[in-house]
């Protein structure tokens, strides 16, 4: 968003500036600000007030949703709930294998507004690249990387649900777990390091003469 504002920034300033004058296309631009990276600051003074506080409003439900995932949504996702966002077997079943999936016996009519504050700025982003975009080149580069960078944030949400689920899980049988029975948890990403390798260098090679 920041660059695309930088270069219509920057169109504008040309065209007022100097008619005559033709500067390089949206991609060459784009590329050369990906490249030096611009800082920004803000100056609201001559700006139209209700376009900045929708500006302003537009960056916070993007902060709000990132903190609520990083928080309340661990607490609120539950094993059955109205809310499919919350609902973590409904999210988790698969619909076109029966052996991984389970029915509910409620509706979900209900809605999260901090999970809409994902989804809703992604959707009017996606929107607006459609609308300024005019050219085809332009939109399929911009729609990939549009693309691409969505398909993280939800790959993230999808992780702490999982790991959500595993953890209910966890719960379920550390209750049900009788007086002579153990709980041992394999996990095969886990590695057991050597010692030495999480010491400093100097620390070492300080140790070369030892056998």
């Amino acid at each position: 968003m920041v660059v695309t504002r930088v270069i219509d920034q920057y169109l504008v300033y040309c065209k007022e500036m100097c008619s005559d004058f033709e500067p390089l296309g949206r991609g060459s631009l784009g590329t050369i600000l990906e490249t030096c990276k611009a800082s920004t600051r803000k100056s609201l003074q001559g700006i139209d007030y209700f376009a900045a506080a929708a500006d302003e409003a537009f960056d916070e439900n993007l902060k709000r949703a990132r903190f609520y995932l990083k928080s309340d949504y661990k607490v609120r996702v539950s094993k059955s709930s109205s809310i499919v966002d919350h609902y973590c077997i409904y999210a988790l079943s698969d619909p076109k294998k029966t052996d991984f999936a389970q029915e509910c016996e409620h509706e979900h009519d209900d809605f999260c507004n901090e999970c809409s504050n994902l989804t809703s700025p992604l959707n009017k982003v996606e929107q607006m690249l459609k609308e300024a975009e005019k050219d085809d080149e332009l939109w399929d580069r911009t729609a990939k990387k549009f693309q691409s960078f969505r398909q993280s944030i939800e790959a993230w949400k999808t992780y702490l649900l999982r790991s959500i689920n595993q953890d209910l899980c966890r719960e379920n049988l550390l209750d049900k777990l009788a007086n002579n029975e153990i709980y041992t948890n394999l996990d095969w990403t886990m590695k057991f390091l050597p010692v030495k390798s999480r010491e400093h260098q100097s620390e070492f090679f300080g140790k070369r003469d030892i056998s």
